[in-house]
């Protein structure tokens, strides 16, 4: 798929949001780099999930923030940084996600 509509995009990042599965969630943030170029995203890019136990989607989320330059994540990633519900990894990779960004 070249050129998803606004529906497939939105799906995708439900998708990272709210599947039972973190495999899913995983591959959908995966699925997401393929489309990282493309303007207009359906939704506020810069949600990550902050549910325990979603380390690995938390981790991916942040490096594909990270990856396609997101500022609007900034928020979301000082939000993780100082919510204090989470693994200490995830709270590291936040904070050096800021600082790539330009924080």
């Amino acid at each position: 798929m070249r050129d998803p509509n606004d529906a497939t995009l939105a799906a995708l990042f439900k998708a990272v949001d709210t599947d039972p599965n973190p495999n899913v969630r995983l591959a959908a943030v995966d699925a997401l780099y393929l489309f990282r170029d493309r303007p207009g995203r359906p939704r506020e890019p810069g949600q990550v999930p902050g549910r325990p136990g979603l380390s690995l989607v938390q981790v991916a989320l942040i490096d594909f923030l990270v990856e396609v330059r997101e500022t609007r994540a900034i928020e979301a990633l000082k939000k993780l940084v100082e919510g204090g519900d989470l693994t200490p990894e995830v709270k590291q990779r936040a904070e050096q996600g800021l600082k790539q960004i330009g924080i």
